[in-house]
């Protein structure tokens, strides 16, 4: 090949190497589905920090479901654990989500 020939090669695909990972790529930001439990607006106003929030309220059974407490009062005594007998009611303030890898994803949104 003649120098000309290498260098346009090299300005043709050079975008092209460069756009085709972040394009495909791209992908595994939109589709990543954190971790993530319900909302809770008394738990956000705690000094809760989120994994221990996650640890207390990320119960295998759904993630759709919190349980059925009076939060305020749970959070002022300080006991900090769950009665193994606590119902489960569904979630209704929307979710928090962990955001050790993105902060924000489309399932986030």
């Amino acid at each position: 090949m003649v120098g000309f020939q290498k260098k346009l090669l090299m300005y043709f695909l050079a975008p092209v190497a460069t756009a085709l990972p972040v394009l495909s790529m791209n992908i595994l930001f939109l589709v990543h589905i954190p971790n993530h439990w319900c909302h809770i607006p008394e738990m956000a106003a705690s000094n809760l920090s989120a994994s221990a929030q996650e640890t207390l309220f990320g119960h295998d059974k759904s993630d759709c479901f919190m349980y059925d407490l009076n939060y305020t009062d749970w959070v002022q005594s300080n006991h900090y654990r769950i009665p193994d007998d606590t119902a489960l009611i569904p979630c209704d303030n929307g979710w928090t989500y962990e955001t050790a890898h993105f902060d924000e994803t489309a399932a986030s949104k």
